[in-house]
């Protein structure tokens, strides 16, 4: 099965304290099949995760 991935369950991947993560994140490692993230989706996911220094 292929699975379209929005940019909401990625937010939430991108914080384990979301209180969606540990859903998201338990149906995500039980799809057998193909995860596809559509190009608009990766688009809006350019400013939410941002890889900060070590030292900030």
């Amino acid at each position: 099965m292929t699975v379209i991935v929005d940019a909401a369950p990625l937010v939430a991947l991108g914080d384990a304290n979301d209180p969606y993560f540990p859903r998201i994140d338990r149906l995500l490692k039980t799809v057998d099949g193909t995860l596809v993230i559509p190009a608009p989706v990766t688009a809006e996911q350019g400013g939410a995760f941002t890889i900060l220094p070590a030292d900030s």
